[in-house]
């Protein structure tokens, strides 16, 4: 079996029809975070659709773009690559389960996620392009590769 130089996670910024961006929290009031974790032997969206299933149970959504992708040095300078998708929830209730149970579960309207706590170092600006890209995307749904023209177009 072959391994990957870096280990690989896979984030999910899941918005929904009122523009409401899901986010967790372990204790339901600090470090917010997009649902998501590690890459097995699969494609991306392999990962998403497991990750989604595992944790928020029996949801329906559509996978829209990749948002971004980085290498960051995780605990004790691990270098891991970190990929960012932009989900869009469709139908059924999200419940926490699996590697968040016990979690709460919240979806924040785009006004309050600037006085938030976001976990990770590069969320908070993943989650203001996932905002852009929601709009962009609504306006344009036949769009393709908005994520490399963000700023610009802002």
């Amino acid at each position: 079996m072959r391994r990957n130089r870096f280990p690989v996670s896979v984030f999910s910024v899941i918005y929904n029809n009122e523009g409401g961006i899901l986010l967790a929290s372990k204790d339901g009031s600090t470090k917010w975070t997009a649902i998501g974790g590690w890459m097995e032997q699969e494609t991306v969206a392999e990962c998403i659709n497991r990750e989604i299933g595992e944790e928020l149970g029996e949801i329906n959504f559509q996978i829209i773009d990749i948002i971004d992708a980085h290498v960051w040095n995780y605990h004790d300078n691990m270098p891991i690559i970190s990929i960012f998708a932009l989900v869009k929830h469709i139908s059924g209730i999200p419940v926490a389960k699996d590697d968040i149970q016990g979690f709460t579960l919240k979806w924040f309207k785009p006004d309050e996620l600037g006085k938030i706590d976001i976990d990770c170092p590069r969320q908070p600006e993943i989650i203001q392009k996932a905002l852009f890209l929601m709009e962009e995307y609504a306006k344009h749904p036949e769009a393709d590769f908005m994520k490399y023209k963000w700023r610009l177009l802002s």
